[in-house]
C-alpha cells in the first residue's frame, strides 16, 4: 500500500488537480487516498452541471 501511495504521490504534481486535492484533503478526516480518489471520480468540484429545470 505504502508504495502505491507513494506513486500516486509522484504522479500528482504532473495532474491538473493538485489544488483541488489539498482542497479536498483540509477536510477533517480526509487523508490523501481518499481525496485522491474523490477527486479523480468528481474532477473539478469548480465546474458543476446542472440538468433540469
Amino acid at each position: 500500500m505504502e508504495r502505491l501511495t507513494g506513486q500516486i504521490a509522484d504522479l500528482l504534481p504532473s495532474w491538473s488537480l493538485p489544488p483541488v486535492v489539498d482542497s479536498v484533503q483540509a477536510m477533517r478526516g480526509v487523508g490523501f487516498i481518499v481525496a485522491v480518489t474523490v477527486v479523480a471520480e468528481v474532477g473539478d468540484f469548480s465546474v458543476s452541471t446542472i440538468r433540469g429545470n
